[in-house]
């Protein structure tokens, strides 16, 4: 497996520390996505993103595991969870990139960042959503579909 990184360093007109960087990974398998978002859940720091290319994705197999507020390691109740990261569709068109499940849990989990430009499909949740499920959280989704998902109570 390879992962395809470019370092780019932020504008020093931002005034940031001299070492801050935004990492961009970009990916085109789902052992990409996974290992990708699972180095970056553990690194518990913003400026990731992982950039999705074209295709479908299919993540019933996968529960990822992400850090919480403590700092503890916590498993996901979803199939794919993350934190203070955005992922994104590689071309901004959300039918290109398609992640989905088997319809036993939810697709995502997020607590803070930014989910684009992808479409969520097959997901299943009792309560909260069934696509994507986020808890008093700060998530900004945008041009995002969700299809295909069922919430029994609250989603």
């Amino acid at each position: 497996m390879m992962l395809r990184r470019s370092v780019v360093g932020l504008a020093a007109a931002m005034a940031l520390p001299q070492f801050a960087f935004a990492i961009v990974t970009n990916v085109s398998s789902v052992a990409e996505l996974v290992a990708a978002m699972d180095y970056c859940n553990m690194q518990k720091s913003t400026g990731h993103t992982v950039v999705i290319a074209p295709g479908e994705y299919d993540v019933s197999a996968y529960s990822m595991s992400y850090k919480d507020t403590t700092g503890e390691i916590v498993q996901s109740p979803c199939h794919l969870a993350h934190d203070y990261i955005t992922v994104r569709g590689e071309t901004g068109d959300p039918r290109d990139v398609v992640i989905y499940g088997d319809g036993t849990k939810p697709i995502w989990y997020g607590y803070q960042g930014k989910i684009q430009s992808l479409t969520v499909s097959n997901g299943c949740a009792t309560v909260g959503g069934g696509g994507i499920k986020s808890y008093n959280s700060i998530l900004t989704v945008s041009n995002v579909v969700i299809t295909c998902c069922t919430s029994t109570d609250n989603g």
